[in-house]
């Protein structure tokens, strides 16, 4: 099955509402399917995970997933800084 077979069944099948691992800078078909089979379906859950976890899965390594877990951080982080509105005035 290639990559992009892979990612509408696995969207499926993992289906959240709100944001997914898709979401985050660097994710793509692959990527997004090693870490959905490995359990991270959230851009929480993937700026969580330590080091040590995101290295053993296929398309990450040590080089990548450093950069991975601070793109799911960032994103967290814009997303929050877009969501959270004025506070409501009496």
């Amino acid at each position: 099955m290639s990559p992009n077979q892979a990612k509408p069944s696995l969207i499926e099948r993992y289906a959240k509402d709100g944001p997914t691992i898709y979401d985050i800078s660097g994710i793509g078909h692959v990527r997004g399917h090693h870490l959905l089979c490995a359990g991270y379906d959230t851009p929480e859950a993937v700026a969580g995970a330590s080091l040590e976890d995101l290295t053993t899965i296929p398309y990450l390594g040590e080089r990548i997933a450093p950069e991975i877990r601070d793109a799911a951080r960032e994103y967290i982080k814009r997303h929050e800084n877009t969501t959270s509105g004025p506070e409501s005035r009496s």
